[in-house]
């Protein structure tokens, strides 16, 4: 057996390696510690303040459209609308069971949230359902404790008072498209907020960076439930510009009644001094309001499918041959090549004939004997298709063009169409095919070939 003085050393050799294994422990935890606090602390902090803190965006009102004399066309109304708060859901299928106590939540509706609570980050709320009543503003406010996740928001809403008779000008308003939200010029952090529309036609689209205005956000401080507990700090969002337009909203209703009962019409007045769009019409319309909660599917098909496209705006977008209405060109190409005297007479029989070919009058009798003023009084063809024939189509369309014709004029609409104006080198690289003299004869008097929008 060992002796004393022996055990007296091992054990104080045991307790010093014991004493070191402690003190190597105390050292490392005493590290950990240390950068938990003091290296890390602040990251901790910071985390800590997030869960308690929400940052929510708020959109900015959207800039109002005028006509010329200050009338309202397009306005923001007040409504009210269910959200989800995606931070704070921890079951979404129990959540919208009872959520649909309150409201309509269908399978589309069901299938949308999902997708976008995927697509989504962050603090951005989720619009389960638009335009709430009341009743149903109430019913989710008493059952408030049962649905955490669920909150009412209060924003605003596109309004067109006067519906289809300035749809086709205004345009409409609807949520961006994943383009739009993936685009680097868009403020991403607006664009994922519930509710907010981007223009997608007409004036809407046309000025929509001007009227979007600027977002602006507010740090909630919320308890462990999501519910509000104070306001921390808010900047306000920068308002959208207000747009006047030329538009006079009297003379566009006056001719929307007129062309109300047309399958498919358009009329635009212009102030001929200043080149303003007073009125612009094209029918038959639409209500870009169904546009403003999103517009179902059955109303949608039937806007798609119907044979006389209300959706097309066949005053810019629409091209069509212009008729008598080029007259005037053709007279003026033939006045400026001095081929013409404009009082000379030429005989209408009701009809003209070249080639074998018969080019008839808009009236079978025919004009008789006409100078160029009594041609343009009868709008005879007769007398037109003579002159068209003396005067060529290359000067033709080279008198087409100075007057703007084949070429968009820049209305500040979108998807505007410039019309096209033919001539010898178009038929023959395109339809590899020699350009004919009856050709020139019924572009002289706006057919054939020739196109052109109403504007």
């Amino acid at each position: 057996m060992p002796s004393n003085t022996e055990k007296a050393r091992i054990f104080t050799r045991r307790a010093i390696l014991l004493g070191g294994a402690q003190a190597t422990l105390f050292s490392i935890l005493a590290g950990r510690l240390y950068f938990l606090q003091a290296i890390e602390g602040g990251e901790y902090r910071r985390m800590a303040e997030e869960n308690r803190i929400s940052l929510r965006v708020i959109t900015p009102p959207r800039g109002r459209i005028f006509d010329r004399f200050g009338v309202p066309l397009a306005q923001n109304d007040q409504s009210f609308r269910v959200v989800l708060l995606p931070e704070q859901v921890s079951d979404l299928n129990e959540l919208l069971k009872k959520l649909g106590s309150f409201v309509k939540i269908d399978a589309a509706d069901r299938k949308r949230i999902e997708h976008d609570l995927k697509e989504r980050s962050g603090f951005n709320a989720i619009v389960v359902r638009d335009n709430l009543t009341r009743d149903q503003m109430d019913a989710i406010a008493i059952h408030s404790p049962e649905l955490i996740g669920i909150d009412i928001d209060a924003g605003e809403v596109r309004a067109y008072p006067y519906g289809e008779t300035t749809a086709h000008v205004l345009g409409y308003v609807g949520p961006p498209s994943r383009s739009e939200t993936e685009d680097p010029e868009n403020d991403d952090t607006i664009m994922g907020v519930p509710g907010f529309h981007v223009g997608k036609n007409g004036a809407e689209r046309q000025y929509e960076k001007d009227m979007r205005g600027e977002a602006g956000d507010v740090e909630l401080e919320v308890n462990a439930h999501g519910r509000v507990v104070r306001e921390l700090m808010r900047h306000d969002p920068k308002p959208g510009e207000d747009l006047t337009l030329t538009l006079d909203i009297g003379l566009q209703q006056f001719a929307q009644q007129r062309l109300a009962r047309e399958a498919g019409a358009a009329a635009v007045v212009l102030n001929v001094h200043t080149g303003e769009v007073l009125a612009l019409v094209s029918q038959p319309g639409f209500d870009p309001n169904l546009f403003t909660f999103g517009i179902g599917q059955e109303d949608w098909d039937e806007l798609n499918n119907d044979i006389h496209a209300p959706l097309l705006n066949k005053a810019i977008g629409g091209v069509y041959a212009p008729g008598s209405t080029f007259k005037p060109v053709t007279a003026l190409a033939a006045l400026e090549a001095d081929i013409v005297d404009p009082n000379a007479r030429v005989y209408c029989p009701g009809h003209y004939e070249l080639g074998g070919h018969t080019f008839h009058c808009w009236k079978r009798g025919g004009h008789g004997y006409v100078n160029m003023v009594e041609a343009f009084a009868a709008s005879c063809d007769t007398y037109f298709y003579d002159l068209s024939k003396r005067v060529g189509i290359d000067k033709i369309q080279a008198m087409a063009l100075r007057f703007g014709f084949g070429k968009k004029l820049d209305v500040d609409l979108p998807h505007e169409r410039g019309g096209f104006v033919p001539n010898r080198f178009w038929k023959k690289t395109t339809r590899h095919q020699e350009w004919q003299l009856g050709e020139t004869l019924v572009t002289g008097i706006g057919q054939g070939f020739l196109l052109t929008s109403p504007l």
